[in-house]
């Protein structure tokens, strides 16, 4: 509002106001998403006001872009038929690569595995949110896509909406990953309280984990970046795999229920989308059920995640616990792929060669 002097006789903003709105320090209940802050909207930006209107007042012109060139079709319609109705695709976008080693570019693990409660010792940060199953489904299917050799860890971003469980997928996997976090979401974690013993308790349950899986022991290269959703927003890579954590008999998502979130979370794939949780917590939120229908009417969700050899895309691996990747057959097929495409995947191959 400073820069509207007297003087000014162009005025240009550039926005989304469809993507996360301003962060309120202060006076949280005043936001959009309480009921007490739908008086005040005190999280709604100039930009949303102007180009959307509001009571009394006419909404002022706009231009939008409408040719994306980021996604696949398979993920862009996900957000064309619930936000953006006018965007297209770029001829581009429909030759993109399939994601190697996987039968589908676009899925939905949906399970029951319930979100982890705060009341242990392990998990003492209350306002956050984590679920170990979906830690352990991650990390296992992050590796099996390094694996494949045509992906390096680079390429690849885990999401998630909850600091809790950027802190547990980050003591999980900073074993095999040279883990990368942006500021903020270092910035996050220390305003919700997570420390360095944190970690230790975190890498000690990891420990118990690698004891019965030997095959995780074994070291990846490569950086990888873990984010929330919130801090993810403007970055996109070539697969995202997101964990949503809430899976609970109330079905309540918390902050997931909003628009703008959902809409930066699918938005930020460019070959494959991989999403874990349970689809009955989430089928309450309008937008979430309209996401679930599109995706099952593709067959696109299921209890089981269907890996391949490239050799031979049409025999389906199933996966549904994180034990199935471990699976001796499973190792074999993985190890069969990386000696056949050869360097750079040769380096990669002698890490499940010993197993």
């Amino acid at each position: 509002m400073s820069a509207l002097l007297p003087s000014v006789e162009h005025f240009i903003q550039i926005g989304d106001h469809q993507q996360l709105r301003p962060s309120i320090n202060n006076f949280l209940d005043l936001s959009l998403e309480s009921d007490r802050g739908k008086l005040h909207q005190l999280d709604r930006s100039q930009f949303e006001r102007l180009s959307v209107g509001q009571p009394g007042r006419p909404s002022m012109p706009f231009a939008q872009l409408n040719v994306q060139r980021r996604m696949r079709p398979e993920i862009s319609t996900l957000i064309r038929k619930t936000i953006y109705e006018r965007l297209e695709d770029h001829p581009s976008t429909t030759q993109l690569p399939d994601v190697v080693g996987m039968r589908k570019n676009v899925f939905w693990l949906d399970h029951n595995n319930m979100e982890d409660d705060g009341g242990n010792d392990t998990n003492h940060h209350k306002k956050s949110k984590s679920n170990k199953w979906e830690v352990q489904m991650v990390h296992a299917l992050v590796r099996h896509v390094v694996r494949q050799g045509v992906y390096s860890t680079r390429d690849i971003a885990v999401l998630t909406p909850y600091t809790g469980q950027l802190q547990s997928l980050r003591a999980a996997m900073r074993n095999d990953f040279e883990i990368v976090l942006s500021d903020r979401d270092e910035e996050a974690l220390i305003k919700d309280g997570f420390t360095v013993a944190d970690t230790t308790i975190d890498n000690a349950a990891t420990e118990q984990q690698v004891k019965k899986k030997p095959l995780e022991k074994k070291k990846l290269s490569g950086l990888l970046r873990i984010a929330t959703v919130d801090n993810f927003q403007g970055e996109e890579a070539k697969i995202t795999i997101v964990s949503l954590v809430r899976s609970n008999k109330a079905r309540k998502v918390g902050f997931l229920k909003t628009t703008n979130r959902i809409n930066v979370l699918l938005s930020r794939a460019q070959h494959g989308m991989y999403l874990i949780g349970n689809t009955d917590t989430y089928s309450f939120v309008p937008m979430w059920q309209q996401v679930i229908d599109m995706l099952r009417a593709q067959d696109f969700v299921g209890p089981s995640l269907e890996l391949c050899c490239p050799r031979h895309v049409d025999t389906a691996i199933q996966v549904q616990q994180v034990e199935d990747f471990l699976s001796p057959v499973n190792a074999v097929i993985n190890l069969a792929i990386m000696l056949a495409r050869g360097p750079p995947a040769a380096s990669l191959a002698a890490n499940v060669s010993s197993m």
